[in-house]
């Protein structure tokens, strides 16, 4: 995306500048929200499993 950017399109060099100035990184947002996906697809199965056991017991 980069040489796409600043090619010879980009006249005035906002492709050019804007990929210098922006930058990306991992931080712990990501992990936190890998982590309420994961704990929330834990708490999904478990409801499904207490809710079928329970239509069993019935």
């Amino acid at each position: 995306m980069r040489a796409k950017m600043s090619g010879e399109d980009d006249v005035l060099g906002i492709g050019k500048a804007m990929s210098a100035a922006v930058q990306v990184s991992v931080g712990s947002g990501l992990w936190l929200l890998t982590f309420a996906g994961l704990a929330g697809s834990v708490t999904m199965v478990l409801i499904m499993v207490s809710r079928y056991r329970g239509r069993d017991s019935s």
